[in-house]
């Protein structure tokens, strides 16, 4: 994980339409968070005004607010690590007043992207396709698969349509033509972000912030992925593991895929590179689609169509996350039957 987080959050919640007898309004619920220390300022839906550093509450009518609550959305200003008290402070206060969600409601974290080349644009909707069904697994049914219209399934664009992109636009074009994926790409030249709305709705501070580090955390693994030196044919010295993963990935992603002669005159090596045991390491799934020049061919599973995930282990090890936060996603993950819903606990009353 990145030792820099980079990020901004809107938390959609619910609130009892009245406090003590007075209206909860905008403007109220914005002086409560200023006076506990978080500056906060109340606007009115689809206003895109912003105050440096601050804030902002608004109503969201896309919200269903049972009788006797409000429905509002609190928008903070771009934050890194030393928010994370913010945070909290921000959740505490909005649950004291009696805040809740419902499956109307979303967790959206967005992930600056103003310097990010578009390559690792690319590499991020690539592992978030290949990841999606372990990301999926974490989640509640109400978030899964295309259940949520705000949050849809990426799962269907191919990997070789991926790597056919060359702007944010062809992205969000391949995704759906609007913001509604689970990963938004439609930010990037409206916010100069990434924005995340896969997460179900929460109002838990320890759960948003684990959802800020691993969303960080993927877009630190783009990055990375994406500046992969490129093989040259110079041949001086062996090649790293990184640059054997990068150029073996190409390689697959070629619609005639790659044997293991192809891969090592690639690098120009002079014994082959064990591309099973590569793509074990970095959790990459693949197919064998036959034999050329007597060698088994190896093509990246997705853009054959074929349905292998990776698995959270996987994804755990190439995101780089702490032991901490691996047993926080593998005991949500254990939350959930395999439909989303929370598994009942044995022995408990009904």
């Amino acid at each position: 994980m990145s030792n820099k987080l980079d990020y901004g959050i809107e938390i959609e919640f619910l609130v009892p339409a009245s406090n003590a007898g007075t209206p909860m309004t905008n403007h109220r619920m914005a002086t409560v968070l200023t006076t506990a220390g978080i500056a906060t300022y109340a606007t009115n839906y689809g206003d895109t005004r912003a105050m440096p550093g601050k804030w902002k509450i608004k109503p969201d009518g896309s919200l269903r607010a049972p009788p006797g609550y409000v429905g509002m959305e609190l928008v903070s200003p771009p934050m890194n690590e030393s928010g994370l008290d913010d945070v909290r402070k921000a959740c505490e206060v909005i649950g004291s007043l009696g805040a809740t969600v419902n499956k109307s409601c979303g967790l959206h974290v967005h992930v600056g992207a103003r310097d990010l080349p578009f390559r690792a644009l690319r590499k991020l909707a690539e592992l978030y396709v290949r990841s999606e069904l372990v990301m999926d697994s974490l989640m509640p049914n109400s978030r899964r698969g295309n259940t949520s219209s705000y949050a849809r399934s990426m799962r269907h664009v191919r990997m070789d349509a991926l790597a056919n992109t060359r702007t944010a636009q062809d992205l969000v074009r391949l995704f759906g033509q609007d913001r509604f994926a689970k990963v938004n790409f439609a930010a990037v030249w409206k916010h100069g972000t990434v924005e995340f709305r896969h997460h179900s709705a929460s109002v838990s501070a320890d759960k948003i912030i684990k959802w800020i580090v691993m969303v960080n955390a993927m877009v630190d693994t783009a990055k990375k992925e994406a500046n992969l030196p490129i093989v040259t044919s110079t041949g001086a010295e062996p090649a790293s593991d990184r640059r054997v993963l990068g150029q073996l990935l190409r390689m697959m992603l070629r619609p005639e895929g790659v044997t293991r002669l192809e891969l090592r005159e690639a690098l120009e090596r002079k014994t082959s590179v064990d591309i099973r045991a590569e793509l074990a390491r970095a959790g990459i799934s693949y197919r064998i689609d036959g034999r050329r020049n007597r060698r088994e061919v190896y093509k990246y599973a997705p853009s054959a169509g074929e349905d292998t995930p990776a698995t959270l282990a996987t994804l755990a090890v190439k995101l780089g996350l702490s032991d901490e936060d691996i047993a926080y996603w593998t005991n949500r993950a254990a939350m959930f039957t395999p439909s989303g819903r929370v598994r009942p606990v044995v022995g408990a009353a009904s």
